[in-house]
């Protein structure tokens, strides 16, 4: 088992490194690789705050260049706390939502060009991180990246373009920057507002075609009505009419002539009729089907005003965060001319005590390595006490297992490959200290089968996970997943809500099976949730969140859509959706409750899902798998008191650059 090192022995590892590296000798304390450790398991984390990620800022690597030796500048990285740890690395341990602390491991790259620190460091000033957000340098910092190319940074930049955030507001600009990201046609994506316009027009030009069908279906209806009566009154008068003579003209000849032209007139006016039905018939379809996009839109712009919101009051938290920031620029640069100056002064001097410091270093250095050696001796000792110890854990718990993916041929279909696909399913039902569920382990075990059995996935299955075997399995899974897979983590459990800073602003969490009531040290925080989905190299990834207040995993709507959920799915459209990372979450209530089972078996969520998923045989795309649940949730839910809509969000903290993620049926390849 992994410990770290105490307070001591760190500080005589410091102190070894400070003395090697200032009097310029071949020394090093450890090897540090340039990549993620092969070695950390699950084993090496002590507890799940040792799976958080983290801002880590690495140490140079001492090299040799001919006969001078010199230190390498420090790597930023987003790693989890115990990788910092064994590489050797710096990050705030005690304060993470530090502005300064966040914005120093990525702002001398960032400054340097690189678009993905300068995103970070764009999202750093737009989250604010304990203070006022800063929208007008994170837009300043985005157009950077995006002006390279970087999706991420291209979405942010839109989005903020789009709610008038450190920029003046326009959405011809902020519609420009989606399309640049996601790599779609003016007429492929459209922001919402003109696509509810859209469809209100649309729904009034049906209602008045509808109006006039009807008056015309009427009109000829009674058209029909008069020309029977006159059919039947001709067959009367032909009944009663006798012939006088073989001289006499033949009035039935005459009756049965225009008895006959009636007829053919009231045939033709039955089948106009007929016509004029069917018409209105295929109008009146239209309509409703407007009718329930119009519905979706209209939530979803429900949803941007809430956003927008939130995002006004994280504008006012922004200006005390520059304020801070430019004084400690300014109080770093009078330190550096105070110390270029004093260094000036005492070169001269230092140069003269070197050869005494010189020879009292060694000295010194002997005695710490003496040191070091028994305080390593102590620690191994400590461990293996530690390992002796009895270990205590809830039966109802499994025990900590390391996540191993089975290997898998990417799934391909009319010649795209689509990537390998995977699954982390999670239902969390038998709760040790708050109410438990009835449905969680039944749908999370329906929903793996048919992943398994109709789309080819590889699944993980966690039945009652704590909050350390979730945290251990998103780390594993950083392991092993490729840029080219894809992943979906469905969860099903109790969620809940905590409000912070004076109650102005709400984190979503989700509860593990070891969860407390109103106690958060055991609750699961949406945002290091989406931390490891940034930091998982997947290039598509789905969350399918069954919990109250699931929606909170994203902090904002989606502000674009990405084309008709009735349009055909082509080869460039699906080649295009693959070629860009995505992050979305399809929650089954947003920021509100939601039940856990109607009929004993699955959620209502659940039930939808696994309909859609069931009964699809066709390549489907995430936003059309959503449309068919949320119809089909709302269509059940409206005669229950607690209506249930759910809701699909990109994941912006996790990296969304505008992608797609595709089921692709094992019966379709």
């Amino acid at each position: 088992m992994h410990t770290s090192p105490s307070y001591s022995t760190r500080k005589l590892l410091r102190g070894l490194a400070l003395i090697g590296l200032g009097l310029g000798l071949p020394f090093l304390v450890g090897c540090v690789s340039t990549g993620p450790v092969q070695g950390e398991t699950v084993a090496d984390a002590r507890d799940s705050q040792d799976l958080y990620i983290v801002d880590c800022l690495l140490p140079g690597q001492v090299r040799r260049l001919g006969g001078a030796t010199y230190l390498s500048p420090r790597r930023p990285i987003r790693t989890t706390t115990v990788d910092c740890q064994i590489r050797g690395g710096e990050y705030a341990a005690y304060d993470r939502a530090d502005y300064r602390a966040a914005l120093n491991v990525w702002l001398e790259r960032a400054q340097a060009g690189e678009p993905e620190a300068q995103t970070y460091v764009g999202e750093i000033f737009e989250k604010g991180l304990g203070v006022e957000p800063d929208y007008a340098s994170a837009a300043a910092w985005y157009r950077r990246a995006a002006d390279q190319g970087h999706g991420r940074a291209q979405i942010n930049l839109g989005y903020l373009y789009e709610q008038g955030l450190g920029v003046e507001r326009d959405t011809a600009i902020a519609l420009n920057w989606y399309r640049r990201a996601s790599g779609l046609g003016e007429d492929e994506l459209v922001l919402r507002s003109e696509f509810a316009g859209e469809i209100d027009a649309l729904q009034e030009q049906l209602t008045r075609q509808i109006e006039d069908n009807n008056r015309t279906v009427a009109a000829l209806r009674n058209q029909l009505e008069r020309l029977r009566s006159e059919r039947d009154r001709l067959q009367r008068d032909l009944q009663t009419t006798q012939p006088t003579g073989s001289d006499t003209p033949d009035p039935s000849s005459e009756v049965q002539q225009a008895l006959n032209n009636a007829e053919r007139r009231a045939a033709d006016t039955q089948r106009a009729a007929a016509e004029a039905e069917r018409e209105a018939e295929e109008l009146r379809l239209s309509m409703a089907s407007a009718a329930q996009e119009s519905v979706a839109v209209r939530q979803r712009m429900a949803e941007v005003e809430q956003q927008a919101a939130e995002a006004r009051r994280r504008a006012a938290e922004a200006e005390r965060a520059a304020q801070l920031a430019r004084q400690a620029l300014e109080a770093e640069r009078q330190a550096a001319r105070t110390r270029e100056a004093t260094l000036d002064h005492a070169a001269e001097a230092r140069a003269a005590e070197l050869a005494t410091n010189l020879a009292n270093a060694r000295a010194e250095i002997e005695v710490l390595e003496g040191l070091f050696q028994r305080t390593d001796r102590e620690r191994e000792q400590l461990q293996t006490q530690l390992a002796q110890l009895p270990q205590h854990r809830s039966a109802s718990v499994p025990e900590l297992q390391p996540v191993m993916l089975p290997d898998q041929d990417p799934a391909t279909f009319d010649g795209i490959s689509f990537g390998r696909y995977y699954a982390l399913i999670i239902g969390n039902r038998d709760y040790l200290h708050i109410d438990p569920l009835v449905s969680p382990i039944n749908d999370a075990e329906r929903v793996r089968q048919i992943l398994q059995e109709r789309y080819g996935f590889r699944t993980i299955f966690l039945p009652n996970a704590d909050k350390q075997q979730i945290l251990s399995a998103l780390n594993d899974l950083y392991q092993q997943i490729q840029p080219e897979d894809n992943l979906l983590v469905y969860y099903a459990g109790h969620g809940n809500l905590s409000e912070r800073d004076q109650g102005r602003r709400q984190q979503g969490y989700w509860l593990p099976v070891d969860a407390e009531q109103d106690r958060l040290a055991h609750w699961l925080n949406n945002a290091v949730i989406s931390d490891h989905l940034d930091r998982i190299r997947a290039r598509s990834i789905l969350v399918l969140a069954d919990s109250c207040y699931a929606g909170t995993l994203a902090s904002d709507s989606s502000a674009l859509l990405l084309g008709s959920i009735q349009a055909a799915l082509t080869p460039d459209t699906i080649q295009n959706g693959l070629s860009r990372r995505s992050r979305v979450v399809i929650s089954s209530g947003g920021v509100r409750p939601v039940l856990d089972t109607l009929d004993g078996q699955h959620s209502l969520f659940a039930n939808a899902l696994i309909d859609a998923l069931q009964n699809n045989e066709h390549v489907l795309r995430e936003n059309m798998l959503f449309a068919r649940v949320a119809v089909n949730v709302r269509r059940r839910s409206q005669d229950i008191a607690e209506p249930q809509t759910p809701e699909m969000r990109p994941i912006r903290a996790a990296g969304h650059e505008g992608g797609d993620f595709y089921f692709v049926p094992v019966a379709a390849r």
